[in-house]
């Protein structure tokens, strides 16, 4: 599986979708965060940070790259940097 994008979204209920391209050639398109999260908000602390990792680790699948959940952890709120999470997700999960 590879992921082709993430892009924001305007106008929607998800501020980021992310495509990922799966080895069979299908598309998979996975809408993800808020306009609430570390790489977009400056008012967001390490606080807030720690407090949703503490919050969505009881529920969430952080090992699938495809869910939603995965892709706010690793890329929204991994460090500010949206480029440098992206890279990160990719490495990460060898996409």
């Amino acid at each position: 599986m590879k992921l082709i994008s993430v892009e924001r979204t305007d106008g929607k209920p998800k501020a980021f979708k992310a495509v990922f391209l799966k080895d069979n050639g299908r598309t998979i398109t996975t809408r993800f965060g808020t306009s609430s999260n570390f790489v977009l908000n400056p008012k967001t602390t390490a606080e807030d940070k720690k407090n949703y990792l503490l919050r969505h680790k009881v529920r969430e699948d952080w090992s699938n790259p495809t869910s939603a959940g995965s892709l706010s952890r690793h890329i929204l709120w991994d460090s500010r940097s949206l480029t440098q999470n992206i890279r990160r997700f990719k490495i990460k999960f060898n996409l």
